[in-house]
């Protein structure tokens, strides 16, 4: 024989129903942009590998993570970390020293 609740109406209590509000969060809780984070990541790469499409796609993510960044929750640390590594990544890859992009001379 199967349990009944009697309940008439509805069991919830709309008087004790009140508006969610979202916790203000400082700057140092704040979750990283994920368009800088890959774009330092991508960055890291190209400067260690020399590998131009990771330097390209680096410049490309940090730049949409700048345009995309809210007024309120710009974290200058980052953007000028992520954007360093974009920079020195190209630069490594295309300002190699004379000797290193000539071929031999014998051939």
């Amino acid at each position: 024989m199967p349990i009944q609740l009697k309940v008439q109406g509805d069991p919830r209590r709309p008087a004790e129903v009140r508006q969610f509000d979202r916790p203000k969060l400082s700057m140092d809780e704040m979750p990283p942009d994920m368009f800088l984070v890959c774009g330092l990541a991508l960055g890291l790469i190209s400067l260690v590998f020399k590998a131009k499409v990771c330097a390209w796609g680096s410049l490309l993510l940090c730049l949409c993570g700048v345009a995309s960044a809210k007024s309120g929750q710009r974290d200058l640390k980052q953007f000028v970390s992520s954007i360093t590594f974009a920079c020195f990544g190209l630069f490594s890859c295309y300002l190699q020293p004379l000797r290193e992009r000539l071929p031999p001379a014998g051939q």
